[in-house]
């Protein structure tokens, strides 16, 4: 499941996306953008995490482990929401810290957030295979390394994936934007 579907279901909680902005691309800013998020999306979650935020408004600069304890956890083991959070493209991040000391924060506190599911991808380099090999990361969380999955498996996934889009594509071909292009006889 992708995060956009995930966000399209009112699943997704938060994303970091290491793309175009700053904030989303420096490993500093994960657990505030993460916990910003949330806090747009959930007022349970925000009721909890305004004061926080607000009684020491200089945690944004401590600790991976502060930031992500009083930022995220504790917010949402008091709310006890069910979320998902999504963290793309993990190698593409920046900062002075490595992708494996974030995923080891994240390994501390799996445990603590039964309703959180994290979605993590990246290149397998080494600073993330170094996090997915720690015991903590190793215990919570399932990897699921994509060059290593049976080319059977994939195709099978691939003509699942096309049979379902093709199925929605045949349901608006009498509705949709393919019944107008029929009409004016449009053919590209």
């Amino acid at each position: 499941m992708t995060a956009e579907r995930l966000f399209a279901d009112g699943q997704l909680g938060a994303s970091f996306y290491s793309r175009d902005f700053e904030d989303q691309s420096n490993l500093h800013f994960i657990f505030p953008t993460l916990a910003a998020q949330l806090a747009r999306r959930s007022t349970e979650f925000r009721s909890i995490f305004d004061p926080l935020a607000q009684s020491d408004p200089g945690i944004a600069y401590e600790s991976l482990y502060n930031r992500m304890e009083q930022l995220i956890v504790q917010p949402l083991v008091k709310s006890a929401i069910s979320t998902v959070i999504f963290i793309d493209s993990l190698d593409k991040c920046k900062d002075e810290e490595p992708a494996s000391e974030t995923l080891s924060v994240l390994g501390q506190f799996i445990s603590r957030i039964p309703k959180m599911k994290i979605f993590v991808t990246g290149r397998p380099e080494l600073s993330i295979l170094e996090g997915f090999r720690l015991t903590l990361v190793a215990q919570g969380m399932d990897a699921f390394v994509l060059h290593e999955v049976e080319s059977s498996r994939v195709s099978g996934d691939m003509r699942l994936f096309f049979k379902h889009r093709f199925a929605e594509l045949a349901s608006q071909t009498e509705t949709g934007w393919l019944a107008d292009r029929r009409t004016t006889g449009s053919a590209s």
